[in-house]
């Protein structure tokens, strides 16, 4: 049985229309909810350290949640436009039972003993015929120096085997320096972008960590164990 270090950070993504990543930022909200907000949070329930609301739990992939997203387009994989359809796509994927969703049918999750988001389910981009996939993720655009965002090691595009055979998919780990006050102090997070391709679409979900991947793997041995249940249902 592995173990996941059950504290993790929030970028809040805006779902319809042209949609952005953006900066997070350190927030005193006091529960999780989803909103529609360019303004990622991290969500406290008291007023502690960033040492203190870590906190190590077994976890078991265990509950499978359906996801249904907007079919968009995009020239960056940081912005998502309409692609002017109303058409939607929906995936499955299995988490630990304590990633608790943020209402019914909410793209969010968070972890049930911190408060804090650990997930959101994106959208879905329909690729055109010879869509140069590998090529057209670019370091450069998910850094910025002037908001302290980088990226850990290269752009990874690789492959991850399942029984209707191999997917490739694309995964980007960023290190954040969060924005605001609040009394939750953290230095640095850690998104991780995922981009997944199944029957000409691109399927984009993010999870978050706190802990920096050069230093600790355990939790992107999770997120690829996660990824692993990726099915797409319609």
């Amino acid at each position: 049985m592995k173990r996941f270090l059950c504290g993790m950070m929030a970028l809040l993504f805006t779902t319809t229309g042209c949609s952005f990543l953006s900066t997070p930022v350190i927030s005193n909200v006091s529960k999780p909810s989803f909103e529609t907000s360019v303004n990622s949070k991290i969500n406290e329930t008291s007023s502690v350290s960033s040492d203190q609301i870590i906190q190590s739990c077994e976890f078991l992939l265990t509950t499978e949640h359906t996801f249904e997203v907007n079919v968009m387009t995009t020239t960056d994989w940081q912005s998502f436009q309409d692609n002017g359809s109303s058409a939607t796509k929906t995936f499955l994927l299995t988490f630990p039972e304590n990633w608790i969703r943020d209402g019914e049918g909410a793209p969010t999750f968070h972890d049930q003993y911190t408060d804090i988001k650990i997930f959101e389910s994106i959208t879905a981009v329909k690729l055109a015929a010879g869509f140069d996939f590998a090529g057209s993720f670019q370091k450069e655009n998910f850094e910025d120096s002037m908001s302290g965002t980088s990226v850990i090691g290269d752009v990874k595009i690789a492959t991850l085997a399942f029984a209707e055979g191999d997917k490739t998919y694309t995964l980007i780990v960023q290190s954040v320096v969060p924005e605001g006050g609040g009394e939750v102090q953290i230095d640095r997070w850690y998104p991780y972008l995922y981009v997944i391709v199944d029957g000409g679409y691109a399927y984009c979900m993010q999870f978050y960590s706190l802990d920096n991947p050069v230093d600790d793997t355990t939790d992107t041995g999770l997120f690829n164990d996660i990824m692993s249940t990726f099915k797409v249902v319609s």
